[in-house]
């Protein structure tokens, strides 16, 4: 089982797969969700003296596009910018 932390010390993080200050997209393997765990274990570290680096920053991003897909798919309209209110929407869709 593959496992990933953070060095408090270094602010690294530490994994079979990656070695970098932050994570990034590209050097994490995607997990499909038939291998997906039950549950994870978050654990927020008290880093004082040291740059902020956010908890929930990382889902922004997919949850952007999971919405716009889904818009895609009950509108078939296809809108490529945030954010996505509900005068854009409207205005999208012809409404």
């Amino acid at each position: 089982m593959q496992s990933a932390s953070l060095d408090p010390f270094t602010s690294k993080f530490r994994s079979t797969a990656v070695t970098s200050p932050v994570p990034t997209g590209a050097g994490i393997p995607s997990l499909r969700f038939p291998a997906a765990p039950l549950s994870v274990d978050v654990h927020v570290l008290d880093r004082p003296g040291q740059p902020f680096l956010g908890t929930g920053e990382a889902g922004q991003g997919p949850t952007a596009a999971a919405i716009a897909n889904a818009l895609r798919q009950a509108t078939g309209v296809r809108l490529r910018n945030l954010p996505l209110s509900r005068e854009r929407v409207k205005a999208a869709v012809g409404v």
